[in-house]
């Protein structure tokens, strides 16, 4: 071997190893180690385009992805369908095979002059038994002699294979976890609003408790008392009855039982029948916000405000308010739900205005971080410190002498149904200067 080829042969190991050094440290980085090598080949062989495919190994599919095309203007020609065919004859094939285009052209020759590609070489990447890919050299230069070239391709491509399925397993892996992880969150998610769900369901369930043990006892105290008054009344009547002639003190008295006393116990029975029949009702509606079906769907905010202002355009007109919107985000809800919660808060708003001034309502909103947030505010009489945690329990009312009227149910409803929509709602007020009701829902994008 003469001087200069043994030089030569020195210089191509070391480039050899230079570029093998430079594989493995792209190693954990298939797409920058595609461009590396795709780099290299196309300096070294003169090939036009260097493209390098990845088996992926799914059960019962042969399929493949593009790791690399060089130059990525050439990208045009692995989308063509003709290039996948060409692709699976390299699975096929058992060493580096040259498609030269001859008069006995094959299926592989007939693909590339379709593709207006010509001299191209196929370098299989097998990783001992297991196909992992191959590198494909387009328009290669007739002139060129490659055997030191086409050698330490055929050295490199067992490496690159053990990288292009590391990758590949890695990937999968990752994918793994990521499904995995995925499926925690979704879990500790729905753990969580199950839990939120179970507290809200406790604190309806005590607010129900304290109804039956306190708010109902009360009437049924009066109609026990007034029952056992009305009967008292009933025999002392039938006492009086028993004489046939009755003085004048006599018929005095059964007139008052009868005029007075008996539909006086009968008129308090009745008062404390219907309470108990209204606390009853109203249990049954909260409990049906717990059990209706909700449709889901973003909401266009500012049609549906206005069509709440419509339904009580006639109740501000007698209060003499007036009412303002902002335009306001959409949210994601349930659209007769939503209308029903801001029906609620204007109707109080409208109740509970100071008559010392004109009533003013402003509605106004904004998004931030997958939340839309909606403000009822208005200058009304304003709610007590005391009273602000306590007005969203069931059958609450501000002042239940108030001419206001209502059953204490509103804000209940209210709140009950943001739990089911993911939203909440809170607080500002000044006793003699106004309230700001804040709800949140989730955004329509979110």
């Amino acid at each position: 071997m003469s001087e200069t080829s043994k030089k030569s042969d020195i210089s191509f190991s070391i480039l050899t190893l230079d570029i093998v050094t430079n594989i493995l440290g792209l190693s954990d980085d298939p797409g920058k180690l595609g461009q590396y090598l795709t780099e290299e080949i196309r300096e070294l062989t003169g090939a036009r385009t260097v493209v390098i495919v990845q088996c992926l190994h799914k059960t019962g599919k042969a399929e493949h992805r593009i790791v690399t095309v060089n130059p990525q203007r050439r990208q045009n020609i692995t989308e063509s369908p003709n290039f996948e065919s060409l692709i699976n004859i390299t699975h096929n094939l058992e060493d580096i095979t040259w498609w030269h285009q001859d008069g006995n052209s094959g299926k592989a020759e007939k693909i590339l002059a379709d593709l207006g590609l010509g001299l191209s070489m196929a370098i299989p990447l097998n990783a001992g038994a297991s196909r992992e890919g191959a590198i494909l050299l387009f328009d290669m230069p007739q002139e060129r002699h490659l055997g030191l070239v086409i050698e330490m391709l055929r050295m490199l491509s067992p490496v690159v294979a053990l990288i292009l399925r590391n990758s590949f397993l890695y990937t999968q892996q990752e994918n793994i976890i990521a499904e995995r992880t995925s499926q925690l969150e979704k879990e500790s998610i729905e753990r969580e609003q199950l839990m939120k769900t179970l507290k809200a369901k406790n604190k309806e369930l005590q607010s129900i408790v304290y109804v039956a043990s306190h708010d109902l006892r009360s009437p049924l105290v009066n109609i026990k008392g007034f029952s056992g008054e009305l009967m008292r009344n009933c025999q002392e009547l039938t006492e009086l009855l028993k004489t046939k002639k009755l003085d004048k003190e006599q018929r005095a008295k059964v007139a008052s039982l009868l005029n007075d006393d008996i539909p006086q116990d009968l008129s308090f029975i009745e008062s404390g029948t219907d309470k108990i029949h209204v606390l009853i009702e109203g249990l049954l509606r909260v409990s049906r916000v717990g059990t209706s079906t909700l449709n889901i769907q973003a909401i266009d905010m500012n049609q549906l405000i206005q069509q709440v202002l419509q339904t009580i355009d006639y109740q501000a007109r007698q209060c003499g308010a007036t009412i303002t919107a902002d335009h306001l985000p959409d949210c994601l809800a349930d659209s007769s739900r939503t209308n029903q919660i801001f029906s609620n808060l204007l109707d109080n708003a409208l109740k509970y205005l100071d008559p010392s001034r004109p009533g003013q309502i402003h509605i106004s909103g904004s998004s931030e971080d997958d939340m839309s947030t909606y403000c009822v505010e208005d200058n009304g009489i304003g709610i007590p410190q005391a009273h602000q945690e306590k007005i969203f329990e069931i059958f609450h009312r501000l002042n239940p002498a108030s001419p206001a009227g209502g059953e204490g149910l509103g804000l209940t409803i209210v709140t009950r149904i943001l739990d089911r929509l993911n939203g909440s709602i809170s607080l500002e007020s000044e006793t003699g200067k106004g309230t700001k009701f804040f709800v949140t829902l989730p955004t329509a994008n979110a």
